[in-house]
């Protein structure tokens, strides 16, 4: 595939890296600046990783997408995976009420 689809000239050694992202960090870019993700980690002691980071403006058609994602979503988070990859901190559970505002689950939800 990198040799179908080779990056972009000039761009090689010019992208920045982001720095480890902690659980409450934001992440926050340019619409102007690339996006990509590297083709061969080059780093040492430190794992490679994509952020999905989805936003959307408030609008019916969003809104109605949002209706459509959300009934899996109780489910996704408590997940066989979830429990065989037996991750650290984060679980699904009550600590996570501002993603499941946002994905119209609980309190505060738009009418």
């Amino acid at each position: 595939m990198q040799s179908k689809f080779p990056a972009p000239r000039g761009v090689e050694g010019h992208t920045p890296s982001i720095p480890k992202v902690e659980p409450g960090d934001t992440v926050w870019w340019h619409a102007d600046v690339v996006h990509a993700v590297e083709h061969k980690h080059q780093g040492s002691g430190v794992s490679s990783s994509v952020l999905y980071i989805g936003s959307a403006p408030w609008c019916d058609r969003n809104l109605h997408y949002l209706e459509r994602q959300k009934p899996p979503f109780p489910d996704w988070r408590r997940s066989k995976l979830t429990a065989l990859l037996k991750l650290e901190k984060h679980e699904g559970g009550d600590e996570i009420k501002v993603p499941n505002r946002a994905f119209g689950h609980g309190q505060n939800w738009p009418s």
